[in-house]
């Protein structure tokens, strides 16, 4: 690990529609790049980062850790986003940090309600249709139980079977949020916010006490859950393009 001072910190999330990249010097975020159009991840994550070491006039080799969302979430865009940073990480072995990204949107949720208490994070967002990946955080952004992957009434069922208060489920906003407020929710309050870099900001903001150690290039990989929905067209000919929720 480089013990450089200042130190850099780079945050790169693909495990969605959109992609984005943040750095941060010390405990502060001194740049972001966010991606306006869906799936352009492999053609606009490199270039946030070679925008923002640019700009922060900087080389790979100050970077002290890089930060990556794990999954689950897009196949595709966890494969493009692992391919990058082992890329940026393997000539000086940066240490990833990897982070599931149900975890970090727990951390952004917690960010945005530090004054209220909450006791569980019950996070959840749309596999494929009618499919959501669940998992819950107790206040220390620690997890209660194995990522589940649940119907929308299976997930209904688990929030009303799930008894511990105060409690806030969180999602991103590709959900129908219209849709699961119809529904019974035991008075749970729903927080919709964004799948992005700076959620693993906020997470390594809350855990940074926490003695965690970086995976080198060598030993990272994505946790996809779910396996690629693969489908036969005529011919014979395999179609693997709907992967994960992409």
């Amino acid at each position: 690990m480089n013990q450089l001072s200042p130190s850099y910190t780079l945050y790169i999330e693909t495990s969605s529609k959109t992609c984005s990249v943040a750095l941060a010097l010390d405990s502060q975020i001194i740049g972001s790049r966010y991606s306006e159009s869906e799936f352009k991840h492999s053609k606009e994550a490199a270039l946030f980062v070679r925008d923002l070491l640019h700009e922060a006039r900087i080389k790979t080799n100050q970077i002290a850790e890089i930060y990556l969302s794990k999954g689950p979430g897009s196949y595709t865009g966890l494969r493009i986003g692992y391919s990058l940073v082992q890329g940026l990480a393997f000539p000086e072995m940066i240490p990833i940090i990897e982070v599931s990204t149900l975890q970090a949107l727990a951390a952004q949720a917690k960010f945005l309600k530090k004054s209220e208490i909450v006791k569980n994070y019950i996070v959840f967002y749309e596999a494929r249709k009618d499919e959501f990946f669940v998992c819950i955080y107790n206040a220390d952004l620690n997890q209660v139980q194995d990522i589940q992957v649940l119907s929308t009434n299976e997930l209904l069922q688990f929030v009303q079977s799930f008894n511990s208060d105060p409690k806030l489920l969180v999602t991103n906003k590709s959900i129908d949020k219209n849709h699961l407020m119809s529904q019974s929710l035991n008075e749970a309050e729903l927080l919709v916010t964004e799948i992005n870099a700076l959620n693993l900001f906020r997470y390594n903001n809350f855990t940074k006490n926490l003695e965690e150690f970086g995976q080198t290039p060598f030993s990272c990989s994505p946790d996809y859950i779910k396996q690629p929905f693969i489908t036969k067209q005529r011919k014979g000919i395999i179609n693997s393009s709907k992967i994960g929720n992409v």
